[in-house]
This record gives structure tokens, sequence and C-alpha cells, in this order.
């Protein structure tokens, strides 16, 4: 239609322009389906249009212009676009979904002349029952004159022979400005689709007039470029999915299914009493929101609107504002089930299709992780997480330590990670407690989930071992010698407290001083978390007689038979 509108172009342009400067600096990533519309204005010296190269391109659709009528833009005569057979041929052949439209030229008596202009474009596309052939399309934008009711009188009489001859319901071609002027903004053909054209980027500006909720196709630019076409050319979006226009082209039998409603089940994750479901619906006669029925094994269990808020989906799908989001727990007990969600019909579809259908096993048995075992001053410290799917409440978690149970704890700690990953259960599913040491050497610790619904399965969540020491650690640093003393230096600790322990030191053999080693070592304590830096220490002994001396050190244990191992000898002297 490219040329054929110069007065909806510049209010198109001025839309753009301020379009532009808002959108700049977001240019929306889009999703839907795309094509061109195409006239004698794309064959440039009888250039050919390469119709592969447009579907190789990433095109679903195209609409080629067919027939005009006789007017004033065209010097009162018939016209068909001399290259409109050819490029029918060849989009369809490129596996396009093509559609064919006649540029009215309306004019008195509006019967008669409208009904002429239908049978002879009729005439030139044929009935249009292909399967790849969009419905016919009645491009509406010259008034010649005539007054909006007489407008609306040739339309219906065009529309209505365009059906009668066809089998189809045709589908309207307009622009803003004119529908709103020229045909007073009339609701009474609002039952047709729609194809509007409104050039700009941003789809909160294409809301429809004349009572039409919104649009089927929107002609958003004139100036697109594409592959195997010429120059410039309009480009239009389709309003929904592939399915539905694959209905909508697939003759009169199944153009009732262009209208069905569409989209899809995102997620699904166990919550507690069912499974959580995520997705979205649109139906594309309406901008309201669908409605999806759940079923579990072939019986209805749960109505959900989709409603709530969806700007990922928006954005795929203009022109349907908002809010088709849903997000609903469908209720069902354990065990392996066929669950369906269906988006229920709204307007004129021919069903109400399924979104998905899928087989999930709601399991009842406990589930977790065993995270962490390692020793600290209160002994051995375990810490981890258990949900039961059948409910949000804490879980008990039975902790062993070589077989043998030694702690039965609630699992109700806060855990933020996990509530994010298991939505819906809450955050109070963590557990941390502290095992006595009872001795030396190697452990096994293992945690069981306690299945809150009374099953027998309490399944275990993990196994760790760990080497628990009673010796204590710790460096000799240093022995300074001056003329006035000797002072040793360095740090120790004992793994089972945070407690400062003293420290023995040796010279020559022979024990000459005790000190308690707690001077502020914060390496020690970055290197130790949990048992704090005041495990220095700086003993100042007299000065040595000539001659060389060997310094040693040994730590304190503070449990009963435990090794106080030798923390380092240097010499001196």
């Amino acid at each position: 239609m490219l040329r054929t509108r110069a007065r909806h172009r510049q209010f198109g342009l001025l839309s753009a322009f301020v379009t532009l400067i808002v959108t700049i600096f977001a240019t929306p990533a889009w999703a839907s389906l795309t094509g061109p519309d195409v006239s004698n204005w794309q064959h440039p010296n009888g250039a050919a249009i390469n119709w592969q190269t447009v579907r190789q391109s990433g095109n679903e659709f195209a609409f080629i212009k067919a027939t005009e009528g006789p007017g004033p833009r065209n010097g009162q005569k018939w016209y068909t676009n001399p290259y409109f057979a050819a490029d029918w041929r060849d989009a369809g052949a490129a596996g396009l979904a093509r559609g064919a439209y006649h540029y009215a030229q309306p004019a008195k008596p509006t019967t008669t002349t409208a009904v002429d202009q239908a049978r002879y474009y009729v005439s030139q596309t044929g009935t249009m029952h292909g399967k790849r052939d969009l419905p016919p399309v009645l491009d509406l934008e010259e008034s010649n004159g005539l007054s909006p009711s007489d407008l609306l009188a040739w339309a219906q009489a065009w529309l209505q022979e365009v059906q009668r001859l066809t089998g189809r319901q045709p589908i309207i071609y307009t622009y803003l400005n004119f529908w709103q002027v020229q045909m007073a903004n009339t609701t009474a053909l609002s039952n047709y689709k729609l194809w509007f054209a409104r050039y700009t980027s941003d789809p909160s500006q294409t809301t429809p007039p004349g009572g039409w909720q919104t649009w089927t196709f929107w002609q958003y630019t004139s100036s697109g470029q594409v592959p195997g076409i010429t120059g410039s050319v309009d480009m239009s979006r389709f309003c929904c999915a592939l399915t539905n226009l694959n209905a909508l082209a697939n003759g009169p039998a199944a153009s009732a299914a262009a209208s069905n409603p569409f989209g899809s089940w995102d997620h699904s994750v166990r919550q507690p009493g069912g499974v959580m479901v995520q997705g979205w619906a649109i139906d594309p006669d309406t901008t309201n929101a669908v409605q999806v029925h759940a079923y579990v094994d072939g019986s209805l269990v749960q109505p959900i609107t989709a409603d709530a808020p969806s700007p990922d989906v928006s954005r795929s799908y203009p022109g349907f504002g908002n809010n088709h989001r849903f997000n609903t727990v469908v209720s069902s007990v354990g065990g392996s089930h066929k669950v369906c969600l269906y988006a229920i019909n709204q307007g004129y579809g021919s069903g109400n299709p399924p979104l998905d259908c899928r087989q999930l096993y709601l399991s009842s048995t406990p589930f977790g992780h065993l995270d962490v075992v390692k020793q600290t001053p209160k002994g051995v410290a375990v810490q981890g997480w258990s949900i039961d799917p059948d409910t949000a409440d804490p879980v008990m978690v039975h902790v062993y330590l070589d077989g043998v149970p030694v702690q039965a704890i609630s699992a109700n700690d806060s855990r933020p990670d996990v509530a994010a990953r298991y939505p819906g259960y809450g955050s109070t599913h963590g557990f941390s407690t502290a095992l006595p040491i009872t001795s030396a050497g190697l452990h096994t610790v293992c945690a069981y989930a306690i299945n809150l619904m009374g099953k027998s399965i309490n399944p275990q969540l993990g196994c760790l071992k760990i080497n628990v020491t009673t010796t204590p650690i710790g460096h000799l640093d240093g022995v300074d010698v001056t003329s006035s003393g000797m002072s040793v230096h360095g740090w120790a600790l004992d793994p089972t407290t945070a407690s400062a322990i003293p420290v023995h030191v040796y010279v020559d053999g022979t024990l000459v001083k005790g000190a308690l080693a707690d001077d502020s070592r914060p390496d020690v304590g970055a290197l130790f978390p949990g048992y704090g830096a005041a495990h220095g220490f700086g003993v100042t002994l007299p000065a040595p007689t000539a001659g060389p001396h060997q310094v040693c050190v040994y730590a304190i244990a503070q449990t009963p038979g435990a090794v106080n191992p030798r923390l380092g000898c240097l010499s001196a002297g």
C-alpha cells in the first residue's frame, strides 16, 4: 500500500518521531511474527521480488495489493496490480501465509459500487481457499467525499458481498485518523479482524479505534528493509502465535481456530499440597484476562485467572496490555499425575486449546542436604536444610555420629537461599547444631529428614567424615636475643576451645617459664574463624649465658590425656 496514503503517513511520521524521542534508549526486543505488504512500487523498472529470500529472512506472511476500484486517484479506471499473480504464486511457494487486499474507492450509489468492486476483486483473487491463504482484505482509507454513514454502508456492502463470494470473513485495513474522522469512529464493524496502520515502535500507541479491543495485524512502518525486496516496504506484525496465523491462513474451515487463545506453561515447581504452575495466556479477541483450567488425571481441579503483570509477554505480543500471567498452586496429592492446562476461549474461537499436558511425579518424601560438618570451639558444627514436600512446616532432622543417634533438631533456621529455590515453602528450613567432642580421630556424621506426614521413608540428607583433633596447634615464630634479655614469640590454640591456652618455654631442655597465649593476633583469628584473635604469646626471659642455646615452646592441651605438642625450637645466643 506504499505511496497510496499520503495523509495518514504524516500522522505516522509525527508519531514515529515522538516515539523515537521516548524510546531511543529502550528499543524493544520483538518476538511477534512479521511480514511485508507489497504493490507495484516494490517492482521498480520491473524488478522481481525474491520471495524465498523474504521467507528465509524470518518473515512469516505477506500481503499483496490485488485490485483498486475506479476513483479520482486513478482516473476512474479499474486497476489490477500487474505483479499480483506472480507475487501471489511465489509468496505461497516460499511458504509464506499470503493475503490479497483491495484498495477501496467508495462512491455512490453505495451498494452498487461496493458490490461491483467486491466482485471485481474476487474475480482477480479467486476465493482464497488455499492452505496458505489469509482472508480477503478491504483497504479502507479513501472517503471520496462520502459521509460517515455512506462510507459505513459502502464498507458493509463490500464486506458482505466478498464474504458471500468467498465464504470467508474479510479483514479491514485502516488507520486512526481516517476511522475517527471519516468513519465517525463507528463501532459497527468491530466484529471484523483489524489490520491497523500506526507508524510507531511503541505498542502503547496502537490502541485501535471503533470498538476494536486490539488488532490482528499492525502495520508499524513504511520504511522497512527486507532482503529480497528492492527499496523500502511497509512492514506489519501479527498479534499472536504461529498457530493462530496458520489457522487464519488455512481456509474458511479453520479460520475460527485463529481466534483461539494461546500461551505457555513455563514452569512447574512442587509446592505444599500440589504443584505451582507458572505461565501466561492471551485470547486474540480481547485484552481481558484469560481463564485457564487445570485438570489432574482428567478432572477439573482448579480455574485460574491469567491476570498477573507480564511485561515480558506484552513486549512479545503488544496490543493486549500487561496482565496475562498466572502463578498458582494446582492441588494434588503425592504420586504420579497427568496435569493439563487449557486456555478458555473468550471470543470467536473454536475451542479451548491445551497450553500443555505433563506427567508429574509429586513426591511426598522429604529432601534436603547436609551442607557442613566442621570442628569448632563448641564441638562439631553440623549445618544443612530440609523440606517436606507436603507442608511448609519445619522438618525434624535426626543427626547420627558413627551410626548412633545423638541429636534430634528442628530445621527451622532461616535459609533465604532455600526459599528462593523452592518458592512457596518459606525460608525456615535450615538446621544447625554442635555435637560435643567425645574422642579424637575420624568420625562420620549423618543427617536424616523425618517425614512429617507419618510415612515410613525418612531419607538420608547426607553423610560427611571429619577428623576430630584435640591436639593444640600453633607456631614458634621467633627468638630475639639482646644484652638485656631474650624474647620468645608465636601463637597457639586448642581446637576444642576458643579460650587462650598456656604455653611452656624450655631452654636447653629445662622448663624456664609458662605463659598464657592471649595476645591479639588478628592474622590467626582470620585463619581460624570462630576462635577469635587472642592466641598470641610473647615471653621475656633473662639474658642467657654466653654460648649457643636451644629454645623450645610447647602448647598445653585442654583435653585430659591429649598430646602437648611442640610448636617449634630455635637456636639463640
